[in-house]
């Protein structure tokens, strides 16, 4: 199954240890612009409800692979998987896939805005 990652799941951050044997797909961007990224401190999170797209990468994982993931992003308490569609933005890729998304659930949770993680500069924090 495919699953797309924004954060510290991407190449060069420091969770994507879960994804080493996993395949990389694509780098991608979301297909609705309803989604914002937020600042949770030391980690980002989507959430619905915005305004931007979201750009990430998607990696095709076992089974086993996402139950780690699932259990990284506290899958139905602070994040839910959602099935989403996403644009790979890479020459010879499929023009648009499902993929799993984790997204915040809980909008009781203080955060700050204050990411420019919606542009393509791959450099940022996250």
């Amino acid at each position: 199954m495919n699953v797309f990652v924004y954060g510290t799941l991407k190449k060069g951050h420091p969770n994507h240890r879960l994804l080493k044997d996993s395949e990389f797909i694509c780098k991608a961007i979301t297909m609705d612009k309803d989604y914002d990224m937020i600042n949770l401190g030391s980690f980002p999170a989507m959430i619905n409800g915005g305004d931007y797209n979201i750009r990430g990468e998607v990696y095709r994982v076992s089974k086993e692979t996402l139950r780690y993931l699932d259990a990284l992003e506290s899958n139905g308490s602070l994040y839910t998987r959602e099935e989403i569609g996403v644009a790979p933005t890479d020459e010879n890729t499929p023009a648009w896939i499902y993929a799993w998304a984790y997204i915040l659930n809980n909008s009781n949770i203080a955060y700050s805005k204050e990411i420019p993680y919606n542009e393509w500069d791959y450099s940022k924090k996250w």
